[in-house]
């Protein structure tokens, strides 16, 4: 007999109806972004309704459908003290995702209180350590967690860099591993030491860590150190990062920082090198690019590259150098080399931006000192000039598919990737939005620029991750 009711239904078919109910299951993982992109955050509380709603119908179905796939946000240290005395085991087993992002006005008493010259009674000998209950607070909260899988760490009362207190740099990661689950972390810190003193303290206690977000820590050997204390911590585990998305140092080479991480980063499938900062997004670097052959159809065109790291070019001619040299570029081919170690990569985006001399119209803005006359001039110009424009995608195109195929056929792995142009006119000011071509590899290894550009305002990429003061010290600015 065909059943007719929801509880006629086995339990196994229940269950599976109460999956597809949980929105949660439709947030991917990781569900963070690059730095650039400033998109309002996945987590949301709300996902869980409709699947709580079914468990509230019946005491059979609550049994079937027990709480998983929850959203937490943390932003007092008031509500982690809640969730540390009230919470019931069934609630806090249920959470999958969290953000700690606790701001200066919400920390607790005992640290609020400090600043930087403070008198603190030390004979009792605890004083000097007011930080250390507060980290033990936070990782014993967060091994309650037994099935978080997604976290993000923005501020929190462990941003201490005074002379007079232990300081972050001071503190060490427990023995428990107490992220056993976690799949996905993210450090979205504003704080300059911070950015770079946490992930040491999150880090090696993820035993099954797969994406990461972070500040790419520039100091010496900053990288290697932070891994290899992973790998000493879990001798018989391998580290199997599968995304990994930094924001670089304005001065950062895109090339050294691929050779830097390449030795922990080798199984990834996703990569994304970004330089982004309170100034907007900076390409990776520059690429020119020259036709030098044509086999008759202008996706089919021989093209050679030359790989600029200076912060910006304004220009290069079709007959640069008549093609001399470009045939041995030797950074366009050391970039290559570097991006051949990563075995696995499918998906790779350092913000390159292609330079080709498109004879593109050269929009002129009015001036007080210009004649109408001048400026009208420069307008039919530009109108003759439209015709050829017109030619310009394809051959802008022709040469994205040449570099792409380059990295394809160096990296056999790669499905996608991506191409930046800051769309500048070369004799006007800037227009602040900036066009992205995505490509894919076909079959046959054939590469596919998607025709549709994605527009993105320069205001809307700007990114402050590692580049802030101390939230107290901030906040100390603020009062006075």
């Amino acid at each position: 007999m065909v059943p007719t009711q929801l509880l006629d239904l086995s339990d196994d078919i229940i269950d599976r109806i109460a999956y597809f109910v949980h929105r949660d299951y439709d947030v991917p993982l990781p569900s963070f972004n690059p730095h650039w992109a400033n998109f309002v955050t996945e987590l949301d509380r709300g996902l869980a309704t409709d699947y709580l709603a079914l468990r509230s119908t019946c005491t059979r179905i609550r049994g079937i459908c027990g709480l998983k796939g929850l959203h937490l946000f943390l932003r007092s240290w008031q509500r982690v003290l809640e969730w540390m005395a009230d919470a019931p085991d069934s609630v806090v087993k249920g959470i999958r995702r969290l953000s700690l992002d606790i701001e200066w006005k919400y920390w607790p008493p005992e640290l609020k209180k400090l600043d930087e010259n403070a008198e603190i009674d030390t004979t009792n000998g605890h004083g000097i350590y007011p930080l250390i209950p507060t980290w033990s607070t936070i990782t014993t909260l967060l091994s309650r967690f037994t099935s978080l899988e997604e976290l993000y760490l923005s501020h929190s009362p462990l941003c201490q860099h005074r002379p007079k207190f232990t300081m972050t740099s001071q503190l060490k990661c427990p023995p428990l591993d107490f992220l056993p689950q976690l799949k996905s972390l993210a450090f979205e810190i504003r704080c300059s030491r911070c950015s770079v003193e946490i992930p040491s303290l999150f880090i090696p206690a993820c035993t099954t860590l797969q994406h990461i977000k972070m500040v790419m820590i520039t100091h010496n050997e900053g990288w290697d150190k932070l891994f290899d204390s992973w790998q000493r911590r879990h001798p018989e585990l391998k580290l199997a990062l599968k995304t990994l998305v930094l924001n670089l140092d304005s001065e950062a080479s895109i090339n050294d920082e691929l050779k830097r991480i390449s030795k922990w980063g080798m199984g990834l499938k996703e990569l994304h090198m970004i330089k982004v900062d309170r100034g907007g997004l900076e390409p990776g670097f520059f690429l020119g690019g020259k036709q030098v052959e044509s086999t008759g159809s202008s996706f089919e065109q021989k093209w050679v590259f030359k790989h600029f790291e200076q912060e910006w070019i304004t220009g290069l001619s079709d007959d640069d150098s008549n093609g001399e040299g470009w045939e041995e570029n030797k950074a366009w081919t050391e970039f290559l080399g570097a991006l051949s170690k990563y075995h696995n990569l499918e998906t790779f985006d350092c913000v390159i931006n292609p330079h080709i001399d498109q004879g593109w119209p050269r929009n002129v803005i009015p001036h007080d000192e210009q004649k109408a006359s001048e400026y009208n001039a420069y307008q039919k110009g530009m109108r003759t000039s439209l015709e050829r424009y017109k030619t310009t995608q394809p051959k802008l195109s022709s040469a994205m598919a040449a570099a792409a195929r380059a990295m394809v056929e160096t990296v056999p792995t790669l499905k996608n990737g991506y191409f930046w142009q800051y769309p500048y006119d070369w004799n006007s000011e800037p227009a602040h939005i900036w066009r992205r071509w995505s490509w894919q590899r076909g079959g046959f290894g054939g590469i596919k620029v998607e025709p549709v550009v994605e527009l993105f305002a320069s205001e809307w990429m700007i990114n402050g991750d590692g580049e802030g003061h101390p939230d107290y010290q901030d906040q100390d600015s603020d009062d006075e």
